[in-house]
């Protein structure tokens, strides 16, 4: 259910620099549905959102986005929190994420959700 995106996130990952400090996927609209990027970030505090906008990687940045078809934001953010929450029990490069001090995701604009601390 899950390949696609675990697919997209494998190649990511490999893009991000060993130094990320911490991890996001941001769902946001796009015209044609929704997408996906990973931010890595030089920073996280679980006190304030504003450690995502400590940006060292972007992949929306590269164009490289995860695009899929949802019928609302809900439903798109449920699916890609879902899909995360998969790949950090199974996924390839998994250990990475997890060697960051955390991971989280969320909609564009809005509060994150997280879905990993260490």
């Amino acid at each position: 259910m899950y390949e696609d995106f675990f697919e997209w996130l494998d190649g990511e990952i490999v893009c991000v620099d060993k130094g990320a400090y911490a991890f996001a996927i941001i769902v946001y609209s796009n015209k044609k549905g929704y997408a996906a990027e990973l931010i890595g970030a030089n920073s996280f505090d679980d006190e304030d959102d504003d450690w995502i906008h400590d940006t060292m990687y972007s992949s929306r940045a590269y164009g490289d986005e995860f695009k899929f078809a949802a019928e609302s934001r809900k439903k798109a953010f449920d699916y890609i929190g879902m899909a995360l929450k998969e790949y950090l029990k199974r996924g390839a490069r998994s250990k990475r994420l997890k060697g960051s001090h955390a991971v989280a995701c969320g909609l564009q604009g809005g509060a994150l959700r997280l879905l990993y601390r260490r």
